[in-house]
């Protein structure tokens, strides 16, 4: 297959072509159309909780999650928010958004119940999951032009229910422009400070810091105790302490009667997960001082890589078919 050959029908099929609510026992959902979207368009919302004492979300007491923007971009907050992003969940039911942050040049860490998870949860009645997408530097409200979308496959590199945890690939290198976060195999202390940044309702970034702490107790159980609101959307969050400026667990889930909300501690998914181990560090993964030399470049594959990407930035339905035509077998094909 030649290059050259394949631009040429690819440029001839294109010349011939043609304010949140604070519900925190639910689990918002908006309208597929949205997909794509900064901006989600909200048309339904599925409960996730029933009359369970355990809810996915939770706002302990006055509500103090702020927006990202309040801040300066040269903060500390900023600084770390930039490795978190919204996770847009695809279904046959709708668009359900988590959070997610990125930890190394590929892979993105989020909750299992979001991914692949939404399928088992009764209230939102999916049956399938679409397409899933990473969309990272929303921080201002309704602002798209600070947004980059990047295609995340569905189906896990590594995920646990119990731990509810899943370690997602993403399609390109989304910490060559918003970096990644430290992630530190610490055991928390009663009362120690954090930070929590996501995404609550699919909205532009927030923070909650104010009265954001461990709680006493810490730990129980295989449970991270804190004390940071939340709300629907979080799910997937980092918890960071503010002295280690490190992640040390993943906000997942709430007590409506102990008035606190939960995360599984970063040394439990550690101890677990073999994906992550190497982005444990100073400087995230570390390179292979003496690398294996690796087979010698496809180049059919590195040109159905090159045609994917030019359908993707065309966004056309004409240059997808005409990738699909010449690569129905490439790894991506089943996005296009």
């Amino acid at each position: 297959m030649r290059f050259s050959a394949i631009t040429a029908a690819f440029l001839a099929t294109l010349a011939t072509s043609p304010a949140p609510a604070q519900a925190q026992q639910d689990l918002v959902g908006f309208d597929r159309a949205s997909f794509g979207r900064a901006v989600l368009n909200r048309k339904q919302a599925a409960g996730a909780g029933g009359n369970d004492d355990m809810v996915l979300e939770l706002s302990v007491g006055d509500y103090n999650n702020e927006p990202i923007t309040t801040y300066s971009r040269e903060s500390v907050f900023a600084k770390m928010g930039l490795s978190v992003g919204r996770l847009d969940i695809l279904t046959d039911n709708g668009v359900f958004p988590c959070t997610a942050f990125i930890v190394d040049r590929k892979h993105i860490l989020t909750n299992y119940h979001c991914v692949p998870g939404i399928l088992d949860n009764e209230r939102a009645g999916a049956t399938r999951i679409d397409s899933v997408m990473f969309v990272a530097g929303y921080i201002e409200a309704g602002i798209e032009e600070t947004t980059r979308k990047y295609t995340v496959i569905p189906t896990p590199v590594e995920a646990h229910e119990d731990l509810d945890y899943a370690v997602l690939e993403v399609i390109g290198n989304p910490s060559s422009e918003f970096g990644t976060l430290k992630l530190a195999a610490h055991t928390p202390a009663d009362g120690d400070p954090y930070w929590v940044i996501g995404h609550p309702m699919g909205e532009a970034q927030r923070i909650s810091r104010e009265k954001c702490r461990a709680n006493k107790p810490a730990l129980s159980g295989h449970q991270l105790l804190h004390t940071c609101d939340t709300l629907p959307g979080n799910s997937g969050s980092p918890v960071i302490d503010a002295s280690l400026r490190a992640v040390v667990g993943l906000h997942h889930a709430g007590s409506r009667k102990d008035s606190v909300n939960f995360a599984i501690p970063m040394t439990e998914i550690l101890n677990r997960s073999s994906a992550l181990m190497a982005a444990v560090g100073d400087d995230g993964p570390r390179p292979d001082p003496n690398p294996e030399p690796g087979p010698a470049p496809d180049p059919e594959l590195a040109i159905c890589d090159e045609m994917y990407t030019e359908a993707k930035s065309l966004d056309s339905c004409p240059a997808y078919e005409v990738y699909l035509s010449q690569c129905g077998q490439h790894r991506y094909a089943p996005f296009a």
